[in-house]
């Protein structure tokens, strides 16, 4: 079960992936496609940070930053946050 959770996550992450290559600060705040799964994606400066895909109330999205809580890093694969030593020290992507 956690293989194919896994596999799972990972063809996820990949898909999103394509999103969040081109994610940088200037990018939140700016409409996105509010279907997109999953709706996060890694900031690629801030390690405990992560961007989501937010419904604007008009029927789109738009890119809302969130910080993790004091300590937690953003997992870029399990797409919450964790402890640094479980998680790659910046997503790469």
């Amino acid at each position: 079960m956690k293989k194919i959770k896994r596999a799972f996550l990972v063809a996820a992450i990949a898909t999103s992936a394509l999103v969040s290559t081109s994610l940088s600060a200037q990018w939140y705040g700016l409409p996105c496609d509010i279907n997109i799964q999953p709706p996060f994606v890694s900031d690629p400066v801030e390690c405990n940070a992560y961007g989501e895909c937010v419904a604007d109330g008009s029927g789109g999205g738009v890119w809302v930053k969130h910080y993790c809580p004091t300590g937690l890093n953003w997992h870029c694969i399990e797409l919450c946050c964790d402890w640094p030593w479980e998680t790659e020290k910046c997503c790469p992507w």
